[in-house]
């Protein structure tokens, strides 16, 4: 069960603002009488300005992250594991990670416009965030990470190897993916190696990883678009 969360765990991996309501000054009748006493003006009120709308969740066509998606796997031929947006709050989501329908596992997410972030795993901070996605995703395009999680160090390099790989997964579907490789990562002192396989308008369809000579793969058996 460690191997199987550790794999998912690598890859399946404030604005201040200040009102001020100025103090009301009052006028003092003048001592002396003036011809005609002028009144003050008045002030229009101010017209409300309309509240702006509110942002939408951040998402990619290559990471969907709506509100209760749900990715179905096989873990070989064996064991069924699941991810889904358990919720969406500022732009960040909330994954959990099921191992035959038992929760193992929590990860928060983010995409921003160079890419997609893990931030967190099971509510500890990762710093800084992990990209596991650049976006937009461009054959040989590479980055480094040099992060902690819980003073542990996760340290690798990512490479898009392909942006056009066609594989066929356990849902019998035929998919054209963008590929992501990262041969070498340390993660806590443990050499690990991931590859991801994402296919547009479905997220990740498959998933490779090796952890300390442990192999293993899951492939998309069914996937539920969130609202």
């Amino acid at each position: 069960m460690r191997r199987i969360l550790g794999g998912l765990a690598i890859f399946g991996f404030a604005t201040f603002a200040l009102a001020q309501n100025p103090a009301e000054t009052k006028k003092e009748a003048p001592k002396t009488e003036a011809p005609k006493k002028e009144e003050p003006k008045k002030e229009e009120p101010k017209k409300a300005e309309p509240a702006a709308p509110a942002a939408p969740a951040a998402t990619s066509e290559f990471f969907p992250l709506k509100a209760g998606a749900k990715w179905k796997y096989k873990l070989g031929d064996a064991q069924d594991v699941e991810i889904r947006v358990e919720s969406v709050k500022d732009g960040e989501a909330t994954l959990g990670t099921y191992v035959q329908t038992r929760a193992v596992a929590k990860e928060t997410v983010k995409v921003q416009a160079d890419g997609v972030y893990r931030t967190k795993i099971n509510d500890s901070p990762i710093t800084p965030p992990v990209k596991i996605l650049a976006l937009p995703p461009a054959k040989d395009g590479n980055w480094t990470i040099d992060s902690k999680i819980q003073e542990q160090p996760l340290k690798g390099k990512y490479t898009i190897k392909d942006t056009k790989e066609k594989i066929k997964t356990k849902d019998g579907k035929e998919y054209e993916t963008i590929v992501v490789d990262a041969p070498d990562l340390d993660v806590a002192g443990t050499k690990t190696s991931v590859k991801a396989w994402y296919a547009a308008g479905k997220g990740m369809v498959k998933l490779s990883y090796t952890i300390n000579n442990y192999e293993a793969t899951i492939e998309l058996v069914e996937y539920i678009e969130g609202k």
